[in-house]
């Protein structure tokens, strides 16, 4: 299913369609703009920071109770959103602060995706929770 998340205060989730998605896992790493470090999500719940000056990994730390699936930096480069295989959503501004997360009524999370003015974004499921 997909679902749509609106930028607030507080994250909130409303489901307003709902079909199959196949398995895929997008957490490639991100660059945020003006920053010398790259950022990454290894197989597993944790958010690795790279140092790209002395390529080297500079801290790695639990973002997340199980598998990071998608991450993703806002077209606007203020925001990271990512979610896990269980549902979880967290939005972290790009020093990696936590400003608001969720659980999604989903079975599985797969994807995200920003709208192009940053106001929200999509996660696709493999369907509603019953």
């Amino acid at each position: 299913g997909c679902v749509t998340v609106r930028m607030s205060e507080s994250l909130s989730i409303k489901a307003k369609h709902s079909f199959g998605v196949a398995s895929a896992r997008h957490t490639s790493g991100i660059v945020v703009k003006d920053s010398k470090f790259l950022f990454d999500a290894p197989l597993g719940p944790s958010v690795v920071r790279w140092d790209l000056e002395k390529e080297e990994r500079c801290r790695q730390f639990q973002a997340h109770s199980d598998l990071i699936v998608c991450m993703r930096l806002s077209p606007d480069n203020k925001y990271i959103a990512t979610c896990s295989s269980g549902g979880e959503v967290k939005l972290w501004n790009t020093k990696w602060s936590l400003i608001s997360h969720t659980i999604a009524p989903v079975q599985s999370l797969f994807h995200l995706a920003w709208s192009h003015n940053s106001d929200s974004f999509l996660v696709v499921s493999n369907g509603l929770q019953s």
